[in-house]
Formats: structure tokens, sequence, C-alpha cells
């Protein structure tokens, strides 16, 4: 089993909050979906 990765919680410009993958930077607006995202690119 890898390491867990926490998202960092940021905010756009209308207060919603985004999740940002800590290794590639990229930017999910749902959590289901940076989960999807590191299952399969950080495995």
């Amino acid at each position: 089993m890898g390491k867990r990765f926490k998202p960092e919680i940021v905010y756009d410009r209308d207060d919603e909050p985004m999740f940002r993958c800590p290794r590639c930077g990229m930017l999910f607006k749902k959590n289901k979906d940076f989960v999807r995202h590191v299952q399969k690119s950080h495995t």
C-alpha cells in the first residue's frame, strides 16, 4: 500500500473549495475526482 495523499484545499474566486493534488498540482472540484486521479496516476 502506498502513501496516502491528502488534498490541499484551496478556494476559487467564488469561495468554492477545490482539491489540489500535492504531487502534480492538478485541481479538482470534487473529492471523488481527486481520489480517482490519485488511484490512477500515483500508484
